[in-house]
């Protein structure tokens, strides 16, 4: 399982991939799409940058890039500020990405107006009370599939017997 540095270089790797994408296709549509500024202002003649747009336009090139890595890099930068102290602090690891499947059960829920609540006193033991909340058996079912679906791919990866026995 990957820990915590690895989360925040891939995420910081992300962010910058963003940035540069934006930078180059920013500069893509700079050197390839006509602008006013490109009419010649010297006695009619243009400058090499005002020719080879005036030719791609002539040979019917539209430039144009659209790209919005906005909700990733988003995304990314909300998990960075969350993980990013935990990768400094001492001490054994909570699990990550069960942190984030719980957030995410509970912002669908809360995204297709479910009520949420948890049992909390009503728990009891491994079968738990039979008036447990829809909200909480579904998690539990998630769970339960999740952890059944893991352990056959496990099994069926080709790893060393030890990475299958890695946390």
């Amino acid at each position: 399982m990957p820990i915590w540095e690895q989360y925040v270089e891939r995420l910081k790797e992300i962010i910058s991939i963003s940035d540069q994408l934006i930078s180059c296709a920013n500069h893509f549509v700079s050197l390839t799409m006509w602008q006013p500024q490109d009419a010649p202002t010297d006695r009619a003649v243009l400058s090499l940058d005002a020719s080879v747009k005036h030719y791609l336009r002539l040979c019917g090139a539209r430039p144009s890039v659209e790209i919005d890595p906005s909700t990733i890099r988003s995304i990314c930068t909300t998990a960075l500020g969350r993980i990013a102290p935990l990768a400094s602090k001492p001490g054994p690891r909570a699990d990550l990405n069960f942190r984030f499947l719980m957030e995410a059960l509970f912002l669908l829920a809360k995204k297709h107006h479910v009520h949420v609540t948890l049992p909390s006193r009503q728990i009891k033991g491994r079968f738990g009370s039979p008036d447990r909340t829809p909200f909480f058996q579904f998690c539990r079912a998630v769970l339960d599939l999740a952890l059944t679906k893991g352990r056959v791919a496990i099994e069926q990866a080709e790893l060393a017997l030890s990475e299958k026995g890695a946390r």
